[in-house]
């Protein structure tokens, strides 16, 4: 990965440096053919970085095949550019691709992850597991309402195709009609990057994301129109300031409001040993042994559980804005109990939110703010408990008969111990895969696969078995996943 950096950043540094040559010596025609190179460079350079020398070869293979057809054949300019969007687009040369992935070394080939986001990498983590499961009733339908899923793919094809399309006819129009080629057709590749904008969001988001993004993107066009009609030049002042004041404000409201689409995702369940009625936050599980929100702080306070849960949106939206987690909240009869993770700087931070709750709730507030690295105050709380363990394993069984999959599922448990003994003598009973990647100097992991009805009653007596004839030969729970 390191190497394939240092190549784009010697690479991009180079193409920089010729910039203030090509503006001292070029004329302006030469000029517009040169900003050309650079972007198309710019653009292959990135192709490079995040998805490696195999598909920079295949892509650089379609583009030079797609420019000389056009060079040579101009009469046929709209036919070859159609076959130059679809070669982008199927990308025939996938086998080819395959091959070249494997004969070069990972470093080359392997897509690169840059993160920026430091000791916050868990909580972003969790905002994206957030609006997943904020986006899951439109995921639900790409399983349960085919012609769902058919216009989608379809929608989202069109619109790439659309927008590889656009962009390959815009360079050809810089390149070969240049003379007849004036700045304000630049304003096409606004048009380009909208349809792979909305492309991007449709993909991953559907069609109410979609829409979003198309009303905001829509008003530099309209402000553009508006500088070319025939009015007065204060009128064309008043209606461009009044369309960027509207689109300033909708760009805004739209920032604001992806910080209010929260979700809370819960495995219910009531602890008999803490009298506790519990509430854990499905979308923090996975998140569970981080090691830069290392900070526990448990607020308790009177307040009645309809209350709480009235009021409970606007504090998931203030964990978003404030960047930290929430792991759980419980109701003992009355007091709610509400548990959290803050990063490893903001102590301070966790005291305020002491001073939030008393303003929201007009009440006394209790907090317990420790250092937990271990996560072992969120392991004897939750995670560890067999009420905790049963409850996460009916809530994804049963988020899969959402998605129309009733017939069985597989408990998948992960159990480690201290020595080989134990896990033969376990295995005589159940099948055990051991996982050598996931074992320390004191500890074996093994993975214990079971097929069962995706039933409640079988679920919860089945996990309940499993759990303790695991703890009768030493074992350790780790983890339960549920498939199909």
């Amino acid at each position: 990965m390191k190497k394939r950096l240092i190549i784009f950043i010697v690479s991009f540094t180079l193409i920089l440096l010729t910039i203030p040559v090509a503006l001292l010596y070029l004329t302006s025609d030469q000029a517009i053919l040169y900003a050309l190179f650079i972007g198309i460079s710019i653009l292959y350079a990135g192709i490079f970085l995040f998805s490696g020398l195999a598909k920079f070869i295949v892509y650089s293979i379609y583009a030079v095949l797609t420019g000389v057809l056009l060079y040579f054949l101009p009469d046929y300019q709209h036919s070859i550019i159609a076959i130059g969007t679809i070669m982008f687009v199927l990308n025939p040369l996938v086998n080819l691709e395959e091959k070249l992935e494997k004969k070069f070394n990972d470093d080359l080939v392997l897509p690169l992850k840059i993160s920026l986001r430091g000791s916050f990498w868990p909580f972003y983590e969790y905002r994206k597991q957030m609006k997943d499961y904020y986006h899951l009733p439109q995921t639900k339908k790409l399983y349960t309402k085919n012609y769902y899923l058919r216009l989608r793919q379809a929608f989202t094809l069109i619109l790439f195709s659309g927008a590889i399309y656009l962009f390959i006819n815009e360079l050809k129009n810089i390149a070969f009609e240049l003379g007849n080629y004036g700045a304000e057709n630049f304003f096409m590749f606004y048009a380009v990057i909208t349809l792979f904008i909305a492309t991007f969001t449709l993909y991953n988001k559907g069609f109410q994301s979609l829409l979003r993004i198309i009303t905001i993107m829509m008003f530099p066009p309209i402000i553009y129109a508006i500088s070319f009609t025939n009015f007065s030049n204060s009128t064309k002042i008043i209606f461009i300031s009044g369309m960027a004041f509207i689109g300033l404000s909708t760009a805004i409201y739209a920032i604001i409001g992806t910080l209010r689409r929260v979700a809370y995702s819960e495995y219910k369940y009531f602890d008999v040993e803490e009298q506790w009625q519990v509430f854990a936050n499905d979308l923090f599980e996975p998140l569970v042994y981080n090691e830069t929100f290392t900070i526990f702080a448990k607020y308790v306070f009177k307040c009645e559980l309809d209350q709480f849960k009235e009021l409970f949106q606007d504090i998931l939206v203030y964990s978003n804005v404030k960047r930290f987690m929430i792991t759980a909240y419980a109701y003992d009869g009355k007091n709610i109990l509400l548990f959290t993770e803050w990063n490893q700087k903001h102590a301070k931070k966790a005291l305020k939110m002491q001073t939030y709750l008393e303003n929201k709730f007009q009440t006394n507030v209790k907090s317990e703010i420790l250092y937990d690295k271990q996560k072992t105050l969120y392991e004897k709380h939750f995670f560890h408990k067999t009420e905790y363990i049963v409850s996460r394993a009916l809530t994804l069984s049963e988020r899969l008969k959402t998605l129309q999959m009733y017939d069985h599922v597989i408990l998948s448990f992960i159990f480690s111990f201290q020595s080989i003994e134990d896990i033969q003598d376990l295995g005589k009973t159940y099948y055990l895969a051991r996982l050598e990647a996931l074992d320390d100097k004191d500890y074996y992991a093994v993975r214990l696969d079971i097929k069962v009805a995706n039933n409640p009653y079988i679920i919860e007596t089945r996990v309940r078995d499993i759990l303790l004839d695991a703890i009768i030969h030493g074992g350790q729970y780790v983890r339960i996943s549920v498939y199909y």
